[in-house]
């Protein structure tokens, strides 16, 4: 669900609003992209109701991936992706020593 459903509405929002020269930008694309990436990310705010992570009770790859998107929404000022299950979660993989040391690279 990560990259297909949820980092490429971002990487689009990101195209129009920072990568295109100043004439190609659309804020209407980017906006556009930015709804269709949270409509998806309610589905991760669901699926952490009453979880600590998203699958079998413990850190997993599902975890970095999806990590990953909010990563790069919240880097894009996406915030609204930052709802009360999903912010406990982010806090949860943070403070990962591991995630320490990849956000210093």
């Amino acid at each position: 669900r990560s990259d297909a459903t949820l980092t490429f509405p971002l990487t689009i929002h990101f195209r129009y609003t920072a990568l295109e020269p100043e004439e190609r930008r659309s804020a209407q694309v980017a906006e556009d992209y930015r709804k269709w990436f949270l409509a998806r990310w309610t589905s991760v705010e669901a699926g952490l109701d009453g979880r600590d992570y998203l699958c079998a009770d413990r850190f997993t790859m599902a975890d970095i991936c999806v990590g990953y998107a909010l990563y790069f929404a919240r880097t894009l000022k996406v915030d609204e992706a930052m709802t009360p299950n999903v912010s406990r979660w982010w806090e949860r993989i943070t403070a990962r020593p591991a995630f320490e040391r990849a956000v210093k690279k």
